[in-house]
């Protein structure tokens, strides 16, 4: 049986953070997290003091987490209460709520995730000093219950039975809540491309070191057999040990590009569905048969489809560009596999390794892509939720001049 390291209520953490005004109706996100390996957990019943530091380190984790949440909560509440002021409609602020549920949904996953590894880092600094627990394996079961997002009771209702017509500042306001989501889903993007292109440029590095180090003693192979034959030993073991640094982090940095790639697919499947809405939008307005309507929006329209299409383009590079990394990725493994063999067998012949590392740089992604190309995308976005804006303003001010 497990013991319970953290159960609580990650809402009550982010309401008392945070008092919104208009996304009120937020309900429990219950948070259990479970020692599970018997093992440790064996360890832990005798050391009280190593349970109750676990205990605080999920907990800190997750109170780190909740003023994370709230400040997101924040935003959604706040740009809805302004959206209400502007336009009178209770249920515009619903949209908002959404895109928060959607938003909180990913953070309650991120701060489980980082509670795991809090509680785990405790683990490991205990394990320094108790060697014996060193093959023990820490398992801890995280379960998340989530609940829906609304703004109060009775909201939804107000507008219930107006003409069809009526329902585009609804599905316009839907899109900009979504565009916030996405936005912050880009940022995620931007980060991991940071973290992936700094432990590229350490890899070809040590690379470059390895290589120039290798040919050093190739050369003394030739020029001093007897100082060669005495350095040899400790140069190979060193060495070794650099190559196996060099494959981990080339195993980091594909992992970090599959973190890329998994932002990426969410994202266009976000931008996808802001697309298929604004068509949508676009739609009512035809049906509604009013041409001065029809006239006014359409150069807003096709303006809006224009920056939904740049985003979505993006999108698209980005993810041509993570696969030529992994395929990338593999020309590095050759080059590492190529240094390791020679080192294993100890062939100082005097003939040089030539390992390209400008190529290497040049053609693998860490080293093609700027984290601020992919910056202008968030740009898009932002474009896209302020075309979006202007699009139901100018909806709005039609009717108000009639």
């Amino acid at each position: 049986m497990g013991v319970t390291i953290c159960e609580l209520d990650l809402t009550k953490l982010v309401l008392k953070k945070y008092k919104p005004t208009v996304i009120t109706d937020i309900g429990p996100c219950k948070v259990k997290m479970t020692l599970e390996s018997k093992d440790v957990i064996d360890v832990v019943d005798e050391d009280p003091l190593l349970q109750q530091e676990m205990v605080d380190a999920g907990q800190e984790s997750l109170d780190k987490s909740a003023k994370e949440i709230a400040d997101e909560l924040k935003g959604f509440d706040t740009d809805a209460e302004k959206r209400i002021k502007k336009t009178g409609l209770d249920l515009d602020g619903k949209d908002f709520a959404n895109g928060f549920e959607m938003a909180y949904e990913k953070s309650a996953d991120e701060a489980s995730t980082n509670a795991n590894l809090a509680i785990d880092k405790v683990w490991k600094d205990y394990v320094k000093t108790h060697q014996d627990y060193k093959k023990y394996k820490l398992k801890i079961a995280a379960k998340i219950g989530y609940s829906a997002v609304g703004i109060g009771v009775g909201v939804a209702s107000i507008v219930a039975g107006v003409g069809t017509v009526v329902n585009v500042p609804g599905v316009i306001i839907g899109i900009i809540g979504t565009a916030r989501s996405v936005s912050t889903g880009l940022q995620s993007i931007g980060t991991a491309i940071k973290s992936a292109q700094t432990v590229y440029k350490a890899l070809l590095a040590d690379i470059k070191d390895l290589t120039n180090e290798y040919n050093e003693w190739s050369k003394a192979a030739v020029t001093a057999k007897e100082i060669f034959r005495k350095g040899v030993e400790k140069f190979t073991t060193v060495s070794l040990q650099s190559i196996k640094k060099c494959e981990s982090d080339l195993d980091t940095f594909v992992n970090k590009l599959k973190g890329v790639e998994k932002e990426a697919h969410t994202v266009s499947r976000e931008l996808n569905k802001m697309l298929v809405e604004a068509e949508k939008a676009e739609k009512l307005v035809e049906t509604s048969k009013i041409d001065n309507l029809i006239k006014t929006l359409k150069n807003l329209f096709a303006k809006t489809f224009k920056t939904f299409d740049e985003a979505i383009d993006s999108i698209s590079g980005l993810m041509n560009e993570v696969k030529e990394g992994k395929e990338g990725a593999e020309e590095v493994r050759a080059s590492i596999s190529k240094l390791k063999e020679k080192i294993d067998n100890r062939v100082y012949t005097g003939a040089a390794i030539v390992i390209d590392l400008a190529v290497l740089g040049a053609e693998v992604w860490g080293g093609n892509t700027e984290v601020e190309d992919f910056e202008k995308a968030k740009e898009i976005v932002d474009i896209v939720q302020n075309g979006l804006q202007g699009l139901h303003e100018a909806y709005e001010d039609y009717f108000k001049k009639r």
